[in-house]
């Protein structure tokens, strides 16, 4: 399919491009007959706008809620470990190490995690319980409300037109798409940064929502660790320009600084807390942890003492980032060949960024203070604090996903400008990503090989056979892993399925069964981890069920022994003894 992007799809969006904007070529074009009738006809677009608008959202929803549960196969580790601290400070108020609500999770212990997305897990769990639905639900529901959020704020920046443009590309986004099934807690910091950006907007014509946008600037830091970067590259431009141009009253933004400062200040003091090796503070029922294992700050260059020279380091993968140029490796963020934008799609925003540059010297040359110089500053800055954050680690589709809204916006930019020369060039570019779009929708939910890939990564199978075999009349539940370090892995998804609240985990209390009762066993005495499968032999006249993987332990059980069941990469036993 790459050859076919380069090839083909490149070459004909930098030809549209041209169409648009060469006067000759558009004189020429124009010059067609057919076209000229073709272009006459786009001018009525404009009667159908609700009935694109419907169908774009209802697209978009429609790809994000299909098989929501069933694809992508698996449970993402980190997915479920950001669940299991929910359920943790659900039941018990505390994470799994018996922190009271933590402003940083602990979590693997050498690599951390963010708290917001298991904040914001809670009530989902309380209501759907401890399931995939359950702790996938916060990012479907963020997925989908961003695309009338920035449908909203492209017709506040450049008309209703432009508005329905960016809500078309954010509904056939491969990223968010993507994004909008994992319950990973990195994936739900852009959405806040782009209501951050939205209410910062609307705030220039209504001023409460100045304070509103500061509230969500604060809760991002929550959301990923690398916001602690991006929030201040971005406000700090922003707030120099809205002071200086008179949008923004001094008093105004001592009171936003504020608002920021009280929300964002918690994490903040974190890492300080961190940096200098300081002991943990209690503040009501947070705790600002110290991780004296934590890993994290040495994936950050500018918290190395050649900091610059890290960040140079990275300015490849950046660079290889924006420009859709390098492989993924990581199956579960995107299909090599669309990527995270469709790998066409830098023509369009490059072009937008350049164009944008260009319309804005325009304007302040002229010396005119219209809606596009601010919104061009808004979009400069927004991309450009992504890039500046990008370069402080390496570079994955993951880790830099602040970015791709912005790219998304800049996409939108160009074709617009596209469309008010020559509007068939406009529905061409659109043409052409739905083309990509369709593609895309096939090979994620038709392509078993990919599918299959994806669940291999995740353990496919797994957290079923858990489920399912919880309510069972056992002793001990064996599971059945290749290693010591896988185990260290799953462990919080046998615990996260099986409801294992703190005092269960620490045997303080017995474990409760499925039925809700006690069962008289002890967390380490019921659960029996097998990580070497060459000297592993079943008990057919014990009572206890078995979850292993297939192809490392399944020739080892007797089907005249024991009930065998399926679930895909693993499979389930129970010994027939105690089943009649």
């Amino acid at each position: 399919m790459n050859w076919v992007t380069y090839g083909v799809f490149v070459p004909f969006s930098i030809v549209l491009l041209c169409m648009a904007f060469s006067q000759k070529l558009r004189e020429k074009v124009m010059g067609v007959k057919a076209l000229a009738i073709a272009e006459g006809k786009l001018a009525s677009w404009d009667k159908w706008y609700w009935l694109f608008f419907v169908l774009c959202l209802g697209a978009g929803i429609f790809v994000r809620v299909y098989r929501f549960c069933e694809l992508p196969k698996g449970t993402n580790q980190d997915g479920v470990r950001g669940a299991y601290e929910s359920f943790l400070l659900l039941r018990n108020g505390v994470d799994s190490f018996g922190r009271s609500w933590p402003t940083y999770f602990e979590a693997w212990k050498y690599t951390n995690m963010s708290t917001l997305y298991s904040w914001i897990c809670i009530p989902f769990l309380h209501f759907f319980g401890n399931t995939v639905f359950a702790m996938r639900l916060p990012s479907l529901i963020i997925s989908v409300l961003m695309m009338p959020v920035l449908w909203d704020l492209g017709r506040r920046m450049r008309g209703r037109s432009f508005g329905l443009l960016l809500l078309f590309l954010v509904a056939t986004n491969p990223w968010q798409m993507f994004q909008s099934r994992w319950a990973i807690d990195a994936n739900m910091m852009p959405h806040i940064f782009l209501l951050a950006i939205y209410f910062l907007y609307v705030g220039l014509t209504h001023r409460v929502f100045l304070y509103v946008s500061m509230v969500f600037f604060g809760l991002c830091v929550y959301a990923y660790g690398l916001a602690a970067f991006l929030v201040p590259a971005f406000l700090l431009p922003m707030a120099i320009y809205l002071v200086s141009r008179r949008k923004v009253r001094i008093y105004e933004l001592i009171i936003c600084l504020a608002v920021f400062a009280v929300v964002s200040g918690m994490y903040y003091w974190t890492m300080i807390i961190n940096a200098f090796g300081l002991e943990s503070v209690q503040i009501g029922p947070f705790t600002l942890p110290y991780l004296k294992d934590s890993h994290r700050a040495s994936e950050i260059a500018l918290a190395q003492k050649d900091g610059i020279f890290g960040m140079g380091i990275n300015v490849r993968g950046v660079f290889e980032m924006l420009f859709e140029l390098n492989p993924e490796n990581a199956p579960y963020d995107a299909i090599d060949w669309a990527h995270a934008m469709f790998r066409f799609m830098p023509v369009f925003y490059v072009f937008g960024f350049v164009w944008l540059w260009r319309s804005r010297r325009l304007e302040v040359r002229e010396n005119k203070d219209t809606a596009l110089r601010t919104y061009s500053v808004f979009m400069m800055a927004f991309m450009l604090s992504a890039v500046f954050t990008g370069l402080q680690t390496g570079v994955l589709i993951m880790r830099i996903n602040y970015l791709f809204y912005s790219l998304i916006i800049l996409s939108g930019y160009a074709i617009y400008e596209m469309g008010r020369r020559v509007k068939l060039t406009a529905v061409l570019a659109v043409g052409l990503i739905a083309v990509n779009f369709a593609f895309l929708c096939t090979d994620y939910f038709g392509n078993k090989a990919y599918q299959d890939l994806v669940g291999l990564n995740f353990r496919s199978g797994f957290f079923s056979a858990l489920k399912d075999t919880w309510g069972m009349d056992y002793d001990k539940i064996v599971i059945g892993v290749s290693s010591g370090t896988e185990q260290n892995v799953i462990e919080p998804t046998v615990q996260f399925a099986h409801e294992i609240d703190y005092k269960a985990l620490t045997e303080q209390t017995d474990l409760t069964g499925a039925d809700g009762n006690p069962t008289g066993w002890y967390y380490t005495e019921r659960y029996v981890y097998i990580t070497d499968p060459d000297s592993f032999m079943p008990e057919p006249m014990a009572c206890n069920v078995y979850v292993m993987y297939k192809d490392k332990y399944a020739d080892k059980f007797n089907p005249e022994e024991y009930l065998i069941y399926d679930y895909d990469l693993f499979f389930a036993a129970y010994p027939k003894y105690w089943a009649e």
